[in-house]
């Protein structure tokens, strides 16, 4: 068990350009949407059971063929 890991927001930004040019190889294209997951209180939010997940924003994966944009 890895404890009290957390997402670094560069790297979370890097992960999802590498799975857009994964996903771009394979003929889909991305289209991002920005969630934002701030809790109004930090008890809203999983309690410590997930502190593992600290960016604000989570990047939404939205994938279409690339042949249907065009």
């Amino acid at each position: 068990m890895v404890a009290n890991v957390c997402i670094d927001p560069l790297f979370y930004d890097v992960y999802s350009r590498i799975a857009e040019i994964h996903l771009s190889d394979i003929g889909l294209k991305l289209q991002w949407i920005d969630v934002d997951v701030r809790p109004q209180s930090y008890d809203e939010r999983w309690a410590k059971s997930k502190e593992y997940f600290t960016v604000p924003i989570y990047r939404l994966p939205l994938a279409y063929l690339s042949t249907l944009l065009s």
